[in-house]
């Protein structure tokens, strides 16, 4: 990994960044020579640090060549694109009306955007290996888009699909997962329930949604006939 040493706030009357860098330099052992004086209050060396990452930070690892396979890492919940997912893209490329499929879910969608933050949502045309972005498409249930699932062409996965069954092929997917996120092992445990059993989707819905943005929390949906759902 690259490591970029940047002394911040350099704009305070009691910046001492010399001292403060040979410091670094004895406590953690890494070389301040080349360390960036910057102050993100008043802009000072911001485009020193965005020209030090374009010289020192490798580039993404050449596409494999293969289909088209991106990893999930989060997404939230838009009231009115659904959920938003973000990704990186690890082979292949993927356009705006391209359909996807979500291999752990097996949900399948047509691509309404595609873009990259830049900070805010860009839309582009295509995002092809090594970039970071995210789409939306109408997806409206939240356990659809998992984190750490992986996204391929529906197109392609079924392709694979037939030659697999054309072969007579039966132990070997049609496009290989990435390695995604292990589950996480629960800590706290508690029951929800609604004061009116009316209010009892709503909730279901609302934490789902909470899901949707923290893969830390799992949970199961509880019926009850006695408290009327």
């Amino acid at each position: 990994m690259e490591i970029i040493p940047v002394l911040n706030k350099i704009d305070l009357p009691a910046a001492d960044p010399d001292r403060v860098a040979d410091e670094i330099e004895t406590t953690i052992g890494l070389d301040c020579t080349d360390i960036v004086h910057a102050s993100a209050k008043s802009g000072i060396g911001i485009q020193d640090i965005m020209e030090r990452i374009v010289q020192n930070v490798p580039p993404p690892p050449a596409a494999t060549g293969g289909p088209f396979r991106a990893l999930i890492f989060d997404s939230y919940y838009d009231a009115y694109k659904g959920v938003v997912v973000f990704f990186r893209v690890v082979d292949g490329e993927i356009s705006k009306g391209d359909k996807v499929r979500f291999l752990a879910s097996q949900a399948e969608l047509d691509i309404s955007e595609v873009g990259i933050m830049s900070p805010n949502q860009v839309p582009v045309p295509t995002l092809r290996a090594g970039e970071v972005g995210y789409l939306w498409g109408n997806i409206r249930d939240v356990t659809d888009a998992r984190v750490g699932d992986t996204i391929v062409l529906a197109k392609q996965y079924k392709e694979a699909r037939a030659s697999l069954v054309e072969e007579k092929i039966t132990d070997q997917a049609p496009i290989e997962p990435l390695p995604g996120y292990a589950d996480s092992v629960p800590m706290v445990y508690c029951g929800l329930f609604p004061v009116d059993a009316d209010d009892y989707e709503g909730l279901r819905d609302a934490i789902g949604k909470l899901k949707l943005n923290d893969a830390a929390l799992s949970y199961e949906p509880e019926n009850s006939g006695a408290l009327g759902f």
